[in-house]
């Protein structure tokens, strides 16, 4: 059956099969275009390809055109729902304008299907909710994990290495930031371990050296307790093991042994004095220690500003006091021993050498000089040796009141034959109303004669030897040098001597050692001056027993300058017990 719907206004006609047949168009009039369409079909189609779940109904002018229901047509209203075929239906209704004529499309929806829609919807999307939580749940739980599993392993490697266990390793290979943390952390634990195997080593070689060696070390902080202490400190401190360490200072003066305490407490009162004193010092002391003799070395262990504590060497001396000892008697019984012969051929020598006591040849003569020159070079040997074994022994000095002019005067008259000889001009300067001194006349000239005797010695022909004395109260006025020597009397007012001279000076590698015994310093006149290397040596240390001072300076090629400083020691009781005489 067709449906047919015409347009009179436009001139064309709608037909419509509505049991789906086929349609053609044919033509009505001249000029008007009929066509055919099937509804039903466009209606199935656009139902398909929308994939539509709506039932639709084309109603014009109150007739059905097509309804996918095949129901009667429904008419517009404001009534929403319908019954149809006892299912309900919500309508929604469009109104298309086809040519003049409006055309009403009524789109029908079962509310079963909307239910069902909205169920399977809903049910979609709580499905896909639920699967969504439980994905980023997972996501989340492995990106935690990911990232709290090293985090977890970094902290218990790090406990175990702060519990000592440096074996322990990360091995972390991320290259995230965790991932560099842990690589960083295993680096650090490789290079302490190298260090602490490094600090081991040094640790046991300086143990092994010091359990070797002969000289005992002990090493304290500053609470004064001791850190380290080796077998040999032990034997020499009388202590029954190394127990000691950590023990404090004090715990040495208790030594078990009563003939090393006196020893022991000095060697505390050392140590404790290297830890209190305001500036760094080194101190040298001997130690009688029982039938031992130590050398005493100790110096504070400074870091920063502050001392940190300090290190004892003890040195067994013993044997080499005994030694010297020994040396020292036999030099002073030797040089005893060899003082009276020498003086008796001097004498013989002497008498030969008179005029008309022996008729002698010329050779004769000057063999006889040179057995006078070698004879009176052994004499001055023999005193040499005498002296410095008297103050060895510790000699004691004679002190009375002595005039600085006569001194020098005497000890200028001993040099003016081997002055002349070599031409030199000896100049004698000497303050007026110098003060007398209170010193041993023996040793004041002695230290004179040894300065004065280089002085012509070393100084070439046609020379100049000018001996110095003034009384000193400004010490603005003493040499450089002599001026940085601390002073150590009460008093400035001093005497000081000085002889000067233009030879050929002092190397200035051999002027640290120009002190020591049985040095000579080379130079042009080492050879002919001769000489046993011990008059300065003698000078020095018979200048330190009268609490003077003693320095030099010299230029090599220039010549040298020496000076003494002895103090004025005027004082009333000496000046009542002992009055000056006229000098």
């Amino acid at each position: 059956v067709l449906l047919r719907a015409r347009d009179e206004q436009h001139g064309w006609l709608l037909v419509a099969r509505v049991a789906g047949n086929d349609g053609a168009g044919q033509a009505d009039s001249p000029g008007t275009v009929y066509t055919v369409l099937n509804i039903a079909e466009e209606l199935g189609r656009i139902r398909r390809d929308l994939q539509l779940s709506a039932d639709m109904q084309l109603v014009s002018g109150g007739a059905p055109v097509v309804s996918t229901l095949g129901a009667a047509p429904l008419l517009k209203s404001p009534k929403m729902q319908f019954a149809i075929n006892g299912m309900t239906y919500r309508a929604a209704w469009h109104t298309l304008q086809l040519g003049a004529r409006p055309i009403e499309l009524a789109v029908l929806r079962s509310e079963a299907t909307i239910d069902a829609t909205v169920s399977s919807g809903l049910r979609a999307m709580l499905i896909s909710s639920g699967l969504t939580l439980v994905l980023l749940a997972s996501c989340g739980v492995w990106v935690a994990s990911s990232i709290t599993r090293p985090i977890l392993h970094l902290g218990r490697v790090a406990r175990e290495v702060a519990a000592g266990n440096l074996s322990s390793k990360a091995g972390l290979r991320q290259r995230d930031e965790v991932g560099q943390l842990g690589r960083a952390l295993d680096q650090a634990t490789t290079t302490i371990s190298s260090l602490l195997d490094q600090q081991a080593q040094i640790t046991g070689e300086r143990q092994a050296i010091l359990h070797s060696i002969a000289d005992g070390v002990l090493a304290v902080d500053r609470d004064q307790r001791i850190v380290l202490v080796n077998p040999a400190a032990v034997a020499l401190l009388g202590l029954a093991d190394q127990a000691v360490q950590r023990q404090p200072l004090a715990e040495l003066a208790r030594s078990p042994d009563p003939t090393i305490g006196a020893g022991v407490q000095l060697l505390v009162e050392l140590i404790q004095a290297s830890l209190d004193g305001g500036a760094e010092t080194h101190g040298e002391q001997r130690v009688v220690l029982g039938q031992r003799v130590v050398r005493v070395h100790s110096a504070p262990v400074v870091g920063g500003a502050q001392r940190n504590g300090a290190v004892v060497v003890l040195q067994d001396v013993t044997r080499a006091v005994e030694a010297d000892r020994a040396k020292s008697e036999f030099i002073a019984v030797a040089s005893h021993e060899l003082r009276t012969p020498l003086t008796g051929l001097k004498g013989f020598v002497d008498l030969f050498a008179l005029d008309g006591v022996a008729k002698l040849t010329r050779m004769q003569h000057e063999c006889l000089g040179a057995i006078r020159r070698q004879t009176d070079n052994l004499v001055l040997l023999v005193n040499d040796l005498l002296e410095m074994a008297r103050l060895e022994q510790g000699a004691r000095a004679e002190r009375k009141w002595v005039s600085p002019a006569q001194a020098i005067d005497e000890v200028l008259v001993g040099v003016q034959v081997q002055a002349s000889a070599k031409r030199l001009r000896v100049e004698r300067v000497i303050s007026p109303e110098l003060p007398p001194l209170w010193i041993d006349e023996r040793h004041l000239h002695r230290i004179l004669s040894n300065l004065v005797s280089n002085a012509v010695k070393y100084t070439p022909d046609g020379g100049r030897v000018a001996l110095h004395v003034y009384a000193l109260e400004d010490p603005a006025r003493l040499p450089a040098a002599l001026a940085q020597q601390p002073w150590p009397h009460h008093g400035p007012e001093s005497l000081v001597f000085a002889v000067e001279d233009t030879g050929v000076g002092i190397r200035s590698d051999d002027q640290d050692r120009i002190f020591s015994r049985f040095f000579r310093s080379a130079n042009a006149l080492s050879v002919e001056a001769g000489g046993t290397g011990l008059g300065l040596a003698i000078s020095q240390a018979l200048v330190a027993l009268h609490g003077g001072q003693i320095g030099f300076h010299s230029v090599e090629g220039r010549g040298s300058c020496f000076w003494v400083r002895l103090p004025v020691q005027l004082t009333a009781a000496i000046a009542t017990a002992l009055p000056v005489e006229e000098l």
